[in-house]
């Protein structure tokens, strides 16, 4: 292959129609985007600069601080970050363990096995990955802008790999069932990498006489685009007739693809926030519940700094001319004319009378409010208390109420989220051959994830309050009626208890473990019963033999006092 030549290549018919309907679906996704965009701007503009490029070669610098004065929305957002990355998908602690929907098939000794086996190898893959890095950036803009857009591939060396996309440098689109089953992005590479990636026989005209007047670094518009195929072939190895196509063009190239590829699964991380029916962004996010109280913030900094400076340097006025000599430093000496003097020199226009300390209590209050927006108060209950002596009832209480706040956002990351990533992990790893084969007897049955990170216990823990206040309401009563006890199932509920608070499964004995050793302890106390009543009954015999002896020996002790033989 000569690659000093311009290689012509024909146009693709069906290149060209299958390139119409992705420019006719982008333009729709586009004109939806368009309604979002000053919102999302404002978001990044008055919170976190560093997020978001809604422009191609858009970068950090060009909005990094331009209005934001008071940065609390901005490390409330952090917190928030921190707060779901160690509370939902710690990499140091385990957040999620696997199930079958068959409880009793679990107990089996084989399938226990191989289930900790598998999950030791998801949580090892998931480790040598990026996957927690892009988790990072996904609760970031999950609670700035309420939506986050992603994927998640395949990787020769890592098994899997995670790309997570600013807002703004893409597009999605949800399915009936509100699952994001469409992505459009555009992203700038070099001629370089593109020749490298696809091939120059790929490429259009344009790149190819770039490559070959030596301008490898020369940017172009790259599109791609991941959409689910309405027909598709699940026995086919092609990747062109997979379930899900992932195309690759140049812009404004309307006759072939650079790359015609495709997936089993759903490679696309699309969760929101809060979801509408009918919306494909998230409609509500903690960034816009803080998004007013974040511009008010910046105009009280502002009032307040101008209130002191009048304090500190107020307006002058004087007889005309004396400014020029007027020295408004510490220590500086204006020297004015006798006329000047008589006349009263400079003085302040008018006296400044503002109440800095109401201003400071107002600002006080914003940030309070930019705080709660952000469930800062949740994440840091401990550190965030107005007394010293706070009891663990009192916080208790208060994560309770939390939680319930915040429950339907973490289930809704579940699914959007967390869900669509072990997924992928375990579909990989299959094909990866990193699983050992499954036993018979769960072969081909679907593999249920739970999730026991410690925000999903603490949910959870929740009905932990129900569960004591009717076993403390039992005991109570129990002192005037003693036999309510005999309503209670001791056993069912200290299961229920456990599987609400999520304490390590194997300090739990299984039902027919303890009915066996419960068996045993019956027996046991039976066969004491017995040999305490054969020991009860034996001991007036052994007095009546005792007598009798006794009884024998005093008739022979007077007999031989008689001189009576026997």
């Amino acid at each position: 292959m000569d690659e000093r030549k311009v290689i012509e290549k024909p146009a693709d018919p069906d290149a060209v129609k299958s390139l119409k309907g992705l420019a006719h679906r982008r333009t729709g996704m586009d004109a939806e985007f368009a309604a979002w965009k000053p919102h999302f701007e404002a978001l990044r503009e008055n919170i976190q600069p560093t997020r978001g490029r809604f422009s191609l070669g858009d970068k950090s610098g060009q909005t990094l601080n331009k209005k934001i004065i008071d940065a609390t929305a901005r490390r409330a957002l952090r917190t928030l970050k921190s707060g779901l990355m160690s509370g939902m998908t710690s990499p140091s602690r385990k957040w999620f363990k696997l199930g079958l929907h068959d409880e009793a098939a679990e107990q089996d000794a084989e399938v226990a096995a191989y289930l900790h086996h598998a999950e030791k190898m998801a949580y090892a893959v998931l480790r040598a990955s990026n996957v927690y890095r892009t988790l990072d950036a996904a609760y970031a803009d999950l609670g700035l802008f309420g939506t986050f857009g992603g994927m998640i591939v395949s990787d020769f060396e890592d098994v899997i790999t995670t790309h997570a996309f600013p807002m703004g440098g893409y597009r999605i689109q949800e399915d009936h069932r509100g699952k994001t089953n469409v992505m459009h992005r555009d992203m700038l590479q070099t001629v370089s990498q593109i020749v490298n990636r696809f091939g120059i026989e790929q490429c259009s005209t344009h790149v190819q006489n770039k490559w070959i007047k030596n301008d490898h670094y020369a940017f172009v518009e790259i599109c791609h685009a991941v959409e689910e195929r309405s027909g598709y072939d699940p026995t086919s190895p092609l990747g062109a007739e997979k379930q899900f196509a992932s195309l690759y063009w140049e812009k404004g190239q309307t006759d072939r693809f650079l790359e015609i590829s495709g997936m089993d699964h759903n490679s696309i991380l699309g969760p929101r926030w809060e979801r509408l029916e009918g919306e494909a962004w998230g409609v509500n996010s903690p960034g816009m519940d803080a998004l007013g109280d974040a511009v008010q913030l910046q105009g009280q900094h502002r009032d307040k700094a101008l209130a002191i400076q009048l304090q500190i340097r107020p307006p002058l006025q004087g007889p005309a001319g004396s400014s020029q000599n007027f020295r408004n430093i510490p220590g500086g000496i204006t020297t004015l004319n006798v006329s000047d003097l008589q006349k009263g020199g400079l003085r302040p226009a008018y006296e400044a009378r503002t109440d800095i300390q109401s201003l400071m209590m107002d600002i006080e209050e914003t940030r309070k409010r930019i705080s709660s927006s952000f469930y800062e108060d949740l994440f840091l209950m401990t550190t965030m208390s107005d007394r010293r002596q706070v009891t663990a009832t009192e916080i208790a209480e208060r994560h309770e109420e939390k939680l319930l706040v915040l429950g339907p956002v973490l289930e809704s990351l579940d699914n959007g989220l967390l869900s669509p990533i072990v997924e992928a992990t375990f579909l990989m790893m299959q094909k990866a051959d990193l699983l050992p084969p499954a036993p018979e007897s769960i072969a081909g049955r679907p593999i249920r994830v739970e999730y026991i990170s410690l925000l999903a216990q603490a949910q959870r823990a929740v009905g932990v309050a129900a569960i004591e206040r009717t076993v403390g309401f039992a005991g109570s009563l129990a002192q005037l009626k003693p036999e309510v006890l005999d309503v209670l199932d001791g056993d069912e509920i200290l299961r229920e208890f456990s599987d609400q608070i999520g304490p390590p499964p194997k300090i739990l004995r299984d039902k027919s473990v303890v009915d066996q050793q419960r068996q045993a302890n019956a027996q046991a106390a039976q066969q004491a019963e017995q040999t305490q009543m054969m020991m009860e009954n034996a001991q007036p015999m052994a007095q009546a033999a005792k007598l009798i002896s006794e009884t024998a020996n005093r008739g022979d002790a007077g007999m031989q006092k008689q001189g009576v033989g026997i």
